[in-house]
């Protein structure tokens, strides 16, 4: 039987937070953030984009929103390109894609083959109560990988690694290994409960593991960029990779005890997590995504 999901407002919880939703607000401006020697973090409403800015060009992971890319430009002139040469996409999600369309032309967008998939096709969410059409051709992916890839620009070794099935499909972070700074994307809502795009091959448990792995991989220093929020140290990320692993045992073994959505909301089974619930998404709505999510066979 087809699982009937009970959709939340986006709308009036985000305002003008963007999170999956393909709305902005105009009146934001950007604030620039040196990581090092020609890096730098872009944080325009809530979404974060780092730049690589040097001899060799600029390269951009992450797009934001197409009406941001007038006031992109005017930032990266500021820091002495402004020609975009490469763009990685760390996942599907407009708020990170929709400004392919105004440096596809120019640049190689670079991301994981399932988020080229994405993007060439209508995407319909019952969830969130939403639609996306196919971008056109030359906002796409036109290089895609499977799991690792790694290139050479204005001196960095980047890693670009495939994280599959955490928020999305397609997610993969971005490793700026001489400068020790990963932009995570939406695998990072730094401080509060994330959004699990289900529908799309997200899975709580498997973020959770993943977040481990990458835990595992990176030295002591490295400073993690998020897709929303501030950025974090390690021991940052060890906090969030166990909020997320502790939250979603609860929801499970609630599963597993018969007991309902309504009645696990009513209960407050996450009680002890509720600060996590103040910055993104309340408790209820973490809850709620959770449980839909382990409905769905991994």
């Amino acid at each position: 039987m087809k699982q009937k999901f009970i959709p939340f407002s986006i709308l009036s919880l985000l305002c003008s937070v963007l999170i999956i939703t393909g709305k902005t607000a105009n009146d934001e401006k950007a604030e620039v953030t040196k990581l090092s020697q020609n890096l730098y973090k872009m944080r325009f409403g809530s979404v974060n984009l780092v730049a690589s800015v040097g001899c060799d060009g600029v390269l951009l992971s992450d797009t934001a929103f197409e009406n941001l890319a007038g006031e992109i430009r005017a930032e990266l002139k500021k820091l002495g390109s402004g020609d975009v040469k490469i763009v990685i996409n760390t996942h599907w999600h407009s708020d990170h894609t929709d400004g392919n369309k105004a440096f596809g032309r120019e640049a190689t967008i670079i991301a994981h083959r399932d988020v080229r998939k994405r993007l060439s096709e209508k995407q319909v969410s019952g969830y969130w109560e939403e639609e996306h059409d196919p971008v056109p051709e030359y906002a796409r992916p036109n290089l895609t990988f499977s799991d690792m890839l790694t290139i050479h620009f204005n001196g960095e070794d980047i890693e670009i690694s495939h994280f599959p099935n955490g928020h999305s499909d397609g997610d993969v972070i971005v490793y700026f290994k001489k400068a020790g700074v990963v932009h995570l994307g939406d695998l990072l809502f730094s401080d509060g409960f994330p959004a699990i795009d289900f529908e799309n091959g997200g899975n709580p448990v498997t973020w959770a593991e993943n977040l481990h792995k990458i835990i595992d991989k990176m030295p002591a220093d490295v400073i993690f960029v998020a897709g929303h929020g501030r950025d974090y140290t390690l021991s940052d990320l060890k906090k969030y990779q166990d909020m997320m692993q502790s939250t979603v045992e609860i929801v499970r073994s609630a599963m597993v005890r018969g007991e309902s959505l309504e009645e696990m909301k009513r209960a407050g089974i996450l009680k002890d997590w509720e600060d996590w619930g103040k910055e993104m998404f309340p408790c209820e709505k973490w809850i709620e995504m959770v449980y839909y999510s382990l409905k769905i066979p991994r």
